[in-house]
């Protein structure tokens, strides 16, 4: 352990109760990003903010054959430790898989694996990723766990951990999804054939990763990012293909659905599903977004989940002006023009019906959101927090 964390720790005051509480505002990090640290040190010190959504990538901490360096979270974890505040941790895997776990023995595992080249948020992004019913990947997985919650134990932070978003089965984000269509280049649905894709093979190795997950964290919440449209590759439960596009958008609905069902029957009452793209007004027309987001309570309800939000980034990235009030896309984004507007954005969240009409099962009971609008909207921030739904009595 670093001396700055040892002695954040040792400064900071005596964990309570309500430290380990899951719902709250979450400013969010990406852990790797180091011109990050001052505006989210800032943003941490904004009344309403519990803590620090920390992003990593697992390629980025696991330089070789399951060993890690864990400086970048550490650092992360300090600066919430310091400001005495809770923190959250997402990890991207699978689109972010280390390269030992495709590489050959013994310098690696084996996983068996392929390329796919996405487009990612309009811009095109390559990557290898094993299947997720593959052995080797579920091994190094599990290990990616046991580590993780080792480390936070040995470090003497774990009880500050409130919720963790880490799954093995995502892309370039933290979401639930695998690639899924005929992206930049390449067919992903004919490639996840080749690798023998079935839904039920993916359906048994999530049970096993979310059986991993409670035994390494068991007495923690979790929050699965929600992705609505096309999510996973549209393949029948034979293993062929769709033969239409609606066909395919239906498979991966209803799979996605069952998929978050079962993690609700796994983590019943400790489970959030987080709408990662919470926006104010969506342009006249546009339907898509308007589907997910049915899609999202739909699924919410089935799995017995809480809603939770993150807002949109289609401003960008720090230095960036992160979310926007207005647009579905980064062309039709347009940005938050007062602290009163924003918080309008937030209580949509909240309150997704209308304060008067929204039932406690719809109300969003955690927010993640970009520092700099933090800063930008500090008087937004209170009010949210003190709107947040109920999560298990907090």
């Amino acid at each position: 352990m670093c001396l700055g964390l040892a002695a954040a720790i040792a400064a900071a005051a005596t964990p309570t109760a309500a430290a380990t509480q899951a719902g709250g505002v979450y400013a969010i990090i990406e852990a790797s990003a180091q011109n990050q640290v001052d505006v989210a040190t800032q943003a941490l010190q904004t009344p309403g903010v519990d803590g620090l959504l920390i992003h990593l990538r697992w390629g980025e901490i696991s330089p070789s054959l399951k060993t890690y360096d864990w400086t970048t979270l550490d650092q992360a974890i300090q600066l919430a430790v310091a400001a005495n505040k809770r923190f959250e941790i997402g990890i991207v895997t699978g689109g972010a898989m280390p390269k030992w776990v495709s590489d050959p023995p013994p310098m690696g595992l084996g996983a068996q694996h392929a390329t796919f080249d996405i487009d990612a948020a309009g811009t095109c992004t390559s990557f290898d990723t094993a299947p997720p019913y593959d052995r080797a990947y579920l091994d190094a997985f599990r290990d990616l766990l046991a580590q993780l919650a080792h480390h936070l134990r040995s470090t003497g932070v774990y009880d500050q951990l409130a919720m963790l978003k880490l799954f093995g089965i995502t892309t370039t984000t933290d979401e639930l999804r695998l690639p899924a269509l005929k992206e930049c280049s390449g067919d992903a649905v004919a490639t996840w054939i080749t690798l023998g894709y079935k839904p039920a093979k993916v359906e048994r190795a999530w049970k096993a990763m979310l059986k991993a997950t409670l035994g390494h964290f068991p007495d923690k919440s979790f929050n699965i990012g929600f992705i609505g449209i096309n999510a996973f590759p549209g393949i029948r439960d034979n293993g062929t293909a769709a033969a239409t596009a609606n066909e395919a958008e239906n498979l991966s609905a209803a799979f996605a659905a069952k998929l978050m069902a079962d993690a609700g029957t796994a983590m019943p009452g400790r489970l959030a599903i987080g709408f990662d793209s919470l926006v104010l007004n969506i342009p006249e027309g546009n339907k898509s977004y308007r589907h997910s987001r049915r899609e999202f309570f739909a699924d919410a309800a089935s799995a017995n989940a809480h809603p939770g939000w993150q807002t949109n980034e289609l401003l960008g990235n720090y230095p960036g002006g992160g979310a926007a009030c207005t647009g579905v896309e980064a062309k039709d984004a347009v940005a938050c023009t007062s602290w009163q507007e924003f918080r309008q954005m937030l209580f949509r969240g909240l309150y997704p019906l209308g304060r008067e009409n929204t039932p406690p099962a719809m109300r969003g009971v955690y927010l993640e959101v970009f520092p700099q609008n933090v800063v930008a909207f500090p008087k937004a921030i209170l009010p949210a927090h003190d709107n947040l739904g109920v999560w298990n009595g907090n």
